[in-house]
């Protein structure tokens, strides 16, 4: 049976651990694209992803600034994706 939760595995690999950006770097943007790839193929809900994602940022202390900063690369990264 395939976890469709998987994708949730690869939040904290989006992001850099010193700049809290979301797929800064090279490694980052391997593993963003991994996991929304996933998040398209399993038909995960927008509003479920989204979520997920601030959770993570939320528990990780992020600031307002760097979760509007974020969220933008993340809508920009899902918007290539989902072409």
């Amino acid at each position: 049976m395939i976890n469709k939760e998987n994708w949730k595995n690869k939040i904290s690999l989006c992001f850099g651990i010193e700049d809290k950006k979301f797929a800064s770097g090279g490694a980052q943007q391997k593993y963003a694209g991994e996991m929304i790839k996933e998040v398209i193929e399993n038909e995960i809900q927008w509003n479920d992803y989204i979520s997920a994602l601030e959770n993570y940022m939320e528990s990780k202390g992020y600031s307002d600034e760097q979760k509007a900063s974020a969220m933008k690369e993340i809508e920009k990264l899902f918007n290539y994706f989902a072409g």
